[in-house]
């Protein structure tokens, strides 16, 4: 394994790690959404209610996006590996 193949796996493990932290961020978004839905409840503030629901429905998106482009960089990584 040549000097160009190590360093394209370290920013492949860096992209992972970047991801991870993203993910990660976006799931205390939406406990923090789900929060806001209880206090929308609570109070029965239908317009509070409604922007938290679009809130953790635009974080659930956003987590999938990043998992589906996880799934297809690790795929075109492996079909990288098999060409060669």
């Amino acid at each position: 394994m040549g000097p160009f193949h190590i360093g394209v796996m370290v920013c492949f493990r860096n992209m992972q790690i970047k991801q991870n932290i993203d993910i990660g961020g976006l799931l205390g978004f939406t406990l923090s959404g789900a929060m806001f839905v209880v206090s929308a409840l609570r109070t029965g503030d239908l317009f509070a209610l409604a922007g938290s629901v679009i809130w953790i429905l635009s974080c659930v998106g956003w987590i999938l996006a990043l998992l589906r482009g996880e799934r297809a960089t690790a795929t075109s990584h492996e079909d990288d590996q098999r060409l060669r």
